[in-house]
């Protein structure tokens, strides 16, 4: 049951109220209750409620800037009634129990302990309370974990959309990577990255043994690293963001993939240059885009009026470059870079394959390229063709052959050598800034870069 009580301060209490410089700062940087100095003009005012004060001397008050969800009210101590004043007009509704009433200024309520409440639609309001018949502030139970939509929202405990008792990540609206806010956080030992889905927060307070922590998570729209495979298995976080969606340079990586993992709606077939904006919702996991050579890979050039083999590190700008059905062309950029290379056999994109000539008989040597660097073939098999479509979202065509890429093909292997490598890449003169060609390297018929997937997707320095 609650009851109310219009017009409980004189004009003088809530000029009082209102200009107290702890409510001023409090309402510029709001972060839970705060306590001012309690007036006898206030405690005449409050004691005809039930409110015990005859002890107290100070009183909590709060700003509140957005709804909080349906709760019952919880405290340090044992009480029987929660105690409010709403002190400013607000849009929107205070709802106890199943009755709903207008946020109206100099307006009291007085509701009993367990009775469910909740705001709806509510803009920034000033209370003195919510507090117990003794005066002491109560208000909403924090769980273990609990998921708010922004970080403002965390630290202001407003606007709360799940609650967990378990230490692990959920999945919450779409996104599955979480971050920490410290204001209202119980624990020293969690990690300042964001945590994914599944993953499992320090259980303990701020000491081992002090019990249960409690976590206050707000949720991540960007996490970058450094490999596709770094990006499916959550390993060495490069940067993320929780207030854009706008896709960055970051370490020097200024185009991206969508790992499959990532819960947003962009498609995860396409390339993202720095200053792309996602599509809005869920969590994107990102890895670099990166399709090139190991360096000392050969690739077939006119010189001299001669078929000749070049290092591509020895190709300069204007270099003609033997293509399959277009005759020779020039040479208009040529770039490299740096890839960290991992010694597992997972097939990820972003890693180097080795092709042998006992896979590709064409070959006159072993040739090492990047994941995402397609061969190009006649046909695929129904695998191929299937696993194609799922990762490009389509199959394309370079100079009548098919675009097979190494981590597709069951022929290239993983080249499970560790160590930072440097890979080259180069695009061809064409009319059409979107197309490329078909040429050789170490024999081995595979595609060029177009010059615009050169100049805004290879993450290289240019020659």
């Amino acid at each position: 049951m609650a009851s109310i009580f219009p017009t409980i301060f004189s004009p003088q209490d809530l000029l009082y109220l209102h200009q107290h410089p702890d409510v001023l700062k409090a309402k510029a940087s709001p972060s839970g209750p705060f306590f001012i100095e309690l007036t006898d003009s206030i405690r005449s005012a409050l004691s005809p409620l039930g409110v015990h004060l005859s002890h107290v001397t100070k009183i909590p008050m709060r700003w509140m800037t957005g709804d909080t969800p349906a709760h019952m009210d919880t405290g340090s101590t044992s009480f029987t009634k929660t105690f409010l004043v709403y002190l400013n007009d607000s849009t929107g509704e205070f709802i106890i129990g199943d009755k709903s009433y207008p946020i109206t200024a100099n307006t009291a309520f007085v509701f009993d302990e367990g009775l469910s409440h909740k705001t709806v639609g509510t803009g920034p309001r000033l209370l003195l309370g919510p507090m117990s018949e003794s005066a002491d502030p109560v208000g909403i139970t924090l769980q273990s974990l609990n998921y708010f939509p922004t970080q403002y929202d965390a630290q202001n405990l407003t606007n709360i959309i799940f609650q967990n008792t378990a230490f692990y990540i959920s999945n919450v609206n779409g996104y599955v990577a979480w971050s920490v806010d410290p204001t209202h956080t119980i624990s020293t030992g969690y990690n300042s990255t964001p945590y994914t889905l599944n993953e499992d927060l320090p259980t303990d307070g701020y000491n081992p043994g002090d019990g249960f922590g409690q976590y206050c998570l707000y949720p991540v729209f960007l996490v970058y690293y450094g490999s596709e495979a770094h990006a499916l298995n959550d390993v060495s976080q490069l940067a993320n963001s929780s207030t854009s969606y706008t896709v960055n340079t970051i370490g020097g990586f200024s185009s991206w993939r969508i790992a499959s993992n990532s819960t947003g709606s962009s498609s995860q077939s396409d390339v993202y240059a720095a200053g792309t904006t996602l599509t809005t919702g869920g969590t994107y996991f990102l890895y670099p885009n990166i399709t090139c050579f190991l360096e000392g890979s050969t690739i077939l050039c006119k010189v001299d009026e001669k078929d000749t083999y070049l290092p591509i590190q020895d190709m300069k700008v204007g270099t003609l470059v033997k293509t399959l059905s277009s005759g020779y062309k020039a040479v208009v950029l040529l770039g490299n870079s740096s890839l960290k290379n991992p010694t597992d056999t997972e097939r990820s994109q972003s890693r180097l394959y080795q092709c042998s000539p006992s896979a590709y008989p064409e070959l006159t040597d072993d040739l090492y390229i990047t994941g995402g660097h397609s061969i190009l073939v006649q046909r695929f098999t129904d695998k191929q063709r299937e696993t194609t479509r799922e990762v490009m979202g389509n199959i394309y065509i370079t100079e009548g052959k098919a675009r097979l890429m190494a981590c597709i093909d069951e022929r290239a292997v993983p080249w499970c050598s560790e160590g930072t490598y440097t890979i080259w890449h180069f695009a061809l003169e064409h009319t059409d800034e979107h197309m490329n060609y078909g040429v050789w390297a170490n024999g081995l018929l595979v595609e060029t870069c177009s010059i615009y997937s050169m100049k805004n997707r290879s993450n290289m320095t240019f020659m």
